[in-house]
């Protein structure tokens, strides 16, 4: 027996959306603060302190910038656009 897609998300959340109520582009904002990625986003800013000679909070900044961006494009504003474009918004 497998998991279903509803199953999956509601079996060990990551995520803040998983215990803050929202709606619209705010929970897709609140789906990718994941502890994994956040991890990720940490190390990747560590990493880029150390090959490019920055202080680290200058490393940690960049990624996070880099993250915020990648949210804003790909999680938020691509799906609530083709919603649009689907006729599902207003």
């Amino acid at each position: 027996p497998g998991l279903s897609l509803a199953q999956r998300e509601t079996l060990l959340p990551s995520h803040l959306g998983a215990w803050v109520e929202a709606s619209g582009a705010r929970a897709a904002v609140l789906r990718s603060l994941d502890f994994f990625q956040l991890w990720g986003v940490g190390l990747m800013g560590l990493g880029l302190s150390a090959a490019g000679g920055l202080r680290r909070w200058k490393g940690l900044l960049l990624a996070s910038v880099m993250f915020a961006l990648y949210v804003g494009v790909f999680r938020v504003g691509l799906p609530g656009l083709f919603e649009r474009m689907s006729g599902g918004g207003p």
